[in-house]
């Protein structure tokens, strides 16, 4: 599980299953991983660090690191 903790407020909010990746560079969207398998990624929105949106899945194996692109 990840565990996200907002600094200012002591918030905190789990999502099951999924470990990070990468911060979007505006830092509202965070690519994580399946835990199991690590070959699914999804998105996952700051406003909601609890839902996952799936993204694909790699073919090749395990992903162990990913960055983002500029658009």
């Amino acid at each position: 599980a990840t565990l996200f903790v907002n600094p200012a407020t002591g918030k905190r909010s789990t999502l099951d299953g999924w470990l990070p990746l990468a911060w979007s560079p505006a830092g509202d969207l965070l690519l994580v991983r399946d835990a199991a398998k690590g070959t699914t990624l999804a998105v996952v929105e700051a406003t909601d660090l609890t839902k996952t949106r799936n993204v694909g899945v790699s073919e090749a194996g395990t992903v162990w690191d990913a960055i983002w692109l500029p658009a």
